[in-house]
């Protein structure tokens, strides 16, 4: 059986695997996009980029596991103590050909 790194081919993705996915992905920066959605919210909450690494880097616990949605890519929710905050970040698992596995910032919020 070949094994595909291609997050989108995965039928089902578990908490586990998606942490070693988003550990991955986060080494290499150009591979972390985020929305404008997410860059407006940030300002607005004072969160910033080092915040969300963190809490995605396996400092945080899933508060939505992942689930596909239908583009294909597996959305989840994953919440962090970062600088003293409980930061919530909204995100989502995609893959592009050239790139490789990819995560986009759909949004963050302090708890």
């Amino acid at each position: 059986m070949v094994e595909h790194n291609n997050v989108v081919s995965f039928n089902t993705l578990s908490e586990k695997k998606a942490g070693e996915i988003l550990k991955d992905i986060i080494k290499d920066s150009s591979r972390v996009k985020f929305t404008h959605h997410a860059s407006d919210k940030m300002v607005k909450r004072g969160v910033n980029r080092s915040q969300v690494i963190k809490v995605l880097s396996g400092r945080g616990q899933f508060k939505e596991p992942p689930c596909k949605t239908p583009n294909g890519n597996w959305k989840m929710t994953i919440t962090g103590i970062s600088a003293g905050h409980k930061v919530s970040v909204v995100c989502a698992l995609d893959y592009n050909e050239q790139t490789g596995n990819y995560v986009v910032i759909i949004t963050t919020y302090i708890l």
